[in-house]
């Protein structure tokens, strides 16, 4: 059985540090959609330009383009190689290319390119999947190293999709929208002034809190003293009981 050469699939270029850069920016603008799980929202001050925007554009089409599904026939060749590169115990190639139909199933929507990296990673230490590298590996190993080498690309696809497709909001506001708003805030102040004012007072509450404001510090410089006298007092019982135990010789007297 002949098989047909696998199909000449150009992979995405890698992400520029220009692009990577306006992602970053545009990501960063945007916030949650309130209603919208997974969708975002960005003021239209802050979303993408007309020339970013067709950058971000022209980004995702190549991403969609290098991600397209190859045939499963155009997959054949390369499972085969991986197969035929495996420890086959002795398998024929007609047995190789049967088993590499039922891998081509297991391996729908994945592009001729990451079947090839896939192929070249699965031949050298450092693979990405399960395999434990002994005999041939499972459709899933395959599949799990394709869609390692896939990861990239559809995490960067990802994030164009919620730059170009995020619903923008117009955050300007017209003069009478601000009037409004003004007038709102100053009857809210009104309304707090008045609920937060002191109801007045009587002179006669005002000399009784007087009376025992003066009270009060009667009763503190009272303490004060009696604190004061009693620390002088320990002091002179202290000095005293010194000069009690070191008298004075009788050659310092004289």
């Amino acid at each position: 059985m002949t098989l047909p050469a696998a199909s000449k699939t150009t992979a995405p270029s890698i992400m520029t540090r220009p692009m990577a850069d306006l992602v970053g920016r545009c990501m960063n603008r945007m916030e949650d959609h309130p209603a919208v799980p997974g969708r975002k929202v960005v003021s239209a001050s802050s979303a993408p330009d007309e020339a970013e925007r067709a950058a971000l554009t022209s980004r995702r089409a190549e991403l969609l383009t290098g991600l397209r599904p190859a045939p499963l026939r155009d997959l054949l060749p390369v499972l085969v190689k991986i197969i035929a590169n495996g420890d086959a115990f002795g398998m024929s190639r007609e047995e190789a290319i049967e088993k590499a139909k039922l891998y081509a199933e297991a391996a729908q929507g994945i592009p001729v390119w990451a079947m090839e990296r896939a192929q070249i990673a699965l031949g050298r230490p450092g693979w990405k999947s399960s395999w434990n590298g002994r005999g041939i590996p499972s459709s899933a190993d395959v599949v799990a190293e394709c869609r390692a080498v896939l990861a990239q690309s559809e995490s960067e696809l990802y994030r164009l999709g919620q730059i170009l497709d995020a619903e923008v909001i117009d955050t300007q506001t017209t003069p009478e929208q601000r009037a409004e708003a003004l007038a709102r805030w100053e009857a809210t102040k009104a309304e707090i002034g008045r609920s937060s004012a002191m109801p007045g007072r009587t002179e006669e509450e005002i000399d009784r809190e007087r009376s025992e404001m003066d009270r009060a510090n009667a009763r503190f410089r009272e303490r004060k003293a009696r604190a004061d006298a009693a620390v002088a007092a320990m002091e002179a019982a202290a000095k005293a009981e010194a000069a009690n135990r070191n008298p004075p010789s009788q050659e310092s007297a004289a």
